[in-house]
């Protein structure tokens, strides 16, 4: 079975996107950042109660009461901005990827999918690159398209390019319902 395609905007943005979401820097400074959150939050937690101790044990130094509640409240203040930080991230690097792919007019050259018992082949220009279907394979479904881990890049294979019979063919060769279930159960093994 061979299908050829090109790759439109949409389906560069959703690559880019899920490319940068798996990525272990994005998710290292997403980890280091959360953390940061919290351990200030908790060191301004920790400021507030000892404030509120130095008033319990001088009730006429009234201004630490205040102040320790004051710092209690910028503790959970804190922990908002930790579990809010990697929704702002995110939401800014979906901003800077549609910014990227934003040219309405770009040319992408055409893809070439080949795909049989024994093999898939993935050709753009000069460039191929071959997997055997043996061989574990990482495949997610977007809105808009398939994303295909081969063994050095990852490609966006359109919905839109299949027809029913296409589809079917295409999973009958290629077994990507079975596939697309695996790469599920494993990164939801990775989040939890």
């Amino acid at each position: 079975m061979e299908i050829r395609y090109v790759n439109n905007n949409e389906d560069m943005k959703q690559q880019a996107m899920l490319r940068e979401l798996a990525s272990e820097e994005y998710n290292d400074d997403n980890r280091r950042l959360v953390r940061m959150y919290q351990i200030m939050s908790g060191l301004l937690a920790l400021w507030g109660l000892i404030q509120i101790i130095i008033y319990l044990n001088n009730k006429e130094n009234a201004a630490s009461l205040s102040r320790g509640i004051s710092f209690i409240f910028m503790a959970i203040f804190m922990l908002g901005f930790a579990w809010a930080a990697p929704k702002v991230k995110k939401f800014f690097l979906k901003r800077r990827i549609s910014r990227e792919f934003s040219d309405v007019n770009r040319q992408y050259p055409e893809n070439v999918l080949t795909v049989d018992s024994k093999n898939i082949t993935w050709q753009q220009g000069k460039e191929k690159i071959s997997h055997k279907l043996t061989e574990e394979l990482g495949v997610q479904e977007t809105e808009n398209c398939y994303l295909i881990d081969l063994k050095k890049k990852q490609i966006a294979v359109p919905k839109r390019i299949f027809s029913d019979a296409q589809f079917a063919e295409f999973d009958k060769l290629f077994k990507i319902t079975g596939r697309l279930a695996k790469t599920s159960g494993k990164n939801s093994e990775k989040k939890g």
